[in-house]
């Protein structure tokens, strides 16, 4: 199987991120749930503009893309971030150590997840007793077979619902919030 360029990115004036998994599409802008975000960083944008670089004058994608991973961690006022880039960084590696980390609440909107060990992690702290919520879109939750992580996550009693757009459109977020009540809460996107 091949590779997909799937980023979603933009630098601006070598001083501000747009990140998300919003598409730029009419569909993206008028059907689909998504999410994006604005970060005002010189820090931020010289993480990003690396990668761009790698790909863009370097002809370098997925595995033959080095991970800096130790030159993507900033602060952005009181807040920490961290940036992954798959597959390079090993990003779900990195989003199951935070949901190991969840205290009390982990909430959820995946497009589509086939992650076994993250679903294996979900439910383990289901049984420890947090509150897990999540989302799903309606077109992907089963589409990957028994690959999907929906039938495990509901036959384990976590409750989540199946999104089904009114207007066509897909639930495209990709998302984790963890622990949004507590002292640390961290939102994964």
């Amino acid at each position: 199987r091949s590779g997909l360029m799937h980023n979603k990115f933009c630098i601006a004036d070598q001083k501000r991120v747009w990140t998300g998994s919003y598409n730029l599409t009419d569909r993206g802008t008028s059907k689909n749930e998504n999410n994006a975000a604005s970060f005002d960083s010189l820090k931020l944008a010289r993480i990003y503009a690396r990668e761009f670089r790698e790909m863009f004058e370097e002809k370098r994608f997925g595995i033959t893309s080095p991970s800096t991973i130790d030159k993507q961690k900033m602060r952005l006022g009181s807040r920490k971030i961290e940036v992954f880039f798959a597959p390079e960084d090993n990003p779900v590696l990195h989003l199951y150590e935070h949901i190991a980390k969840a205290q009390d609440a982990i909430y959820f909107m995946q497009f589509a997840m086939t992650a076994n060990e993250i679903g294996d992690l979900l439910v383990k702290k289901h049984t420890d007793g947090l509150v897990i919520k999540g989302l799903f879109d309606r077109i992907l939750y089963r589409s990957t077979g028994p690959y999907a992580e929906f039938a495990k996550l509901t036959r384990a009693g976590i409750p989540v619902m199946v999104y089904d757009s009114a207007i066509g459109g897909k639930l495209h977020h990709i998302v984790f919030i963890l622990d949004p009540n507590g002292e640390h809460p961290k939102v994964i996107f």
